[in-house]
């Protein structure tokens, strides 16, 4: 079996990384060697500090020249939202470092089942940072040209943007962080409407290049919620290892 990555997104707060936790420890009781994103972070960095940070600056700016397209078709896209600002830019850049993290490790990870809380499409995601998304199909080129990099599968978790906004606000009180990717601390029902439309035309696009996405209803508890994934991912591993 090849390495076979699954992606898990949805808008933040929706329960990604509780849910891959259950997700990749079910997994395990099955016989499956499965990693999630400390564990695959964890290679990525051993692998990075074999070479000189100079050395690994080099090699960045060779993979960025290489696969430039990335880049281009990421500020293409942004630019028709208008104005490319500085969360937009900067997802742009943790997308092209994912990818190029995604080709020095996944050669080395054969017969693993990497499960990711968010990573490539959740990143493609941060580009376009809440904005309103006119025509679905802009996504297409930047998809298109990630498409070496995607996962097998993704997993989108699905719920009412005004009950994720209610967890982001029980996770702040309870210490954590209240947004992710750097998105603006006075979020609105409106912002996470949109964000979910984005999504929506994410997997439209995805699907288009071929990428399998299920959809869960992300409101059951944790436990039931991966054990719900879990099946599902069971259900279409063998032909995800073949793909």
């Amino acid at each position: 079996m090849k390495l076979t990555q699954i992606e898990f997104i949805g808008l933040p707060g929706v329960g990604k990384s509780t849910c891959v936790e259950h997700v990749v420890e079910n997994l395990h009781h099955r016989g499956i060697d499965g990693l999630d994103r400390p564990a695959y972070r964890h290679l990525t960095s051993t692998l990075h500090q074999k070479r000189s940070r100079t050395r690994r600056s080099l090699d960045y700016l060779s993979f960025s020249s290489r696969h430039y397209a990335v880049i281009q078709q990421g500020v293409v896209l942004s630019k028709k939202l208008g104005s490319p600002h500085p969360r937009a830019l900067t997802r742009l850049y943790h997308l092209t470092r994912k990818i190029q993290n995604a080709f020095l490790v996944n050669a080395t990870l054969d017969n693993r089942v990497v499960v990711f809380d968010q990573n490539i499409v959740q990143e493609i995601w941060g580009i376009i940072d809440l904005r309103a998304l006119p025509e679905p199909a802009w996504l297409d080129p930047l998809i298109e040209t990630c498409r070496p990099w995607l996962p097998e599968l993704v997993v989108a978790l699905r719920l009412d943007p005004n009950l994720v906004l209610e967890r982001l606000h029980q996770r702040a009180s309870a210490g954590g962080a209240f947004v992710e990717f750097a998105l603006p601390a006075n979020l609105s029902d409106e912002d996470y409407a949109r964000g979910q439309d984005i999504f929506d035309a994410l997997l439209a696009s995805l699907r288009r290049v071929g990428v399998h996405c299920i959809e869960l209803d992300a409101s059951p508890e944790p436990e039931l919620l991966a054990r719900q994934a879990t099946t599902e991912i069971l259900k279409l591993l063998p032909s995800l290892a073949s793909y």
